[in-house]
């Protein structure tokens, strides 16, 4: 694997993995906003969160699309190439 694709796919990988977690938080304070009567600081939260949904669809989009590069572009096996 070329040494770009993997960083790509680490990074896709982490972001899949983590972003959900991070959603879940930044929309628990912007609810405990609203509770406290701040809609402003609620509002900024859900849109904060909103941004990070569409980085983690893009992260869960992404990564086939690298590991199918990654795919297309690796060598054939030493077995593969008499055929």
């Amino acid at each position: 694997m070329r040494p770009g694709l993997r960083q790509i796919l680490l990074w896709l990988l982490a972001s899949a993995l983590f972003l959900p977690i991070v959603i879940v938080l930044i929309l628990t304070v912007g609810r405990l906003l609203g509770a406290l009567e701040d809609p402003v600081g609620a509002a900024a939260f859900d849109r904060i969160a909103l941004g990070l949904g569409v980085v983690w669809v893009l992260a869960i989009i992404g990564m086939p699309l690298v590991l199918a590069v990654q795919t297309l572009s690796d060598e054939p096996a030493a077995d593969e190439e008499h055929e």
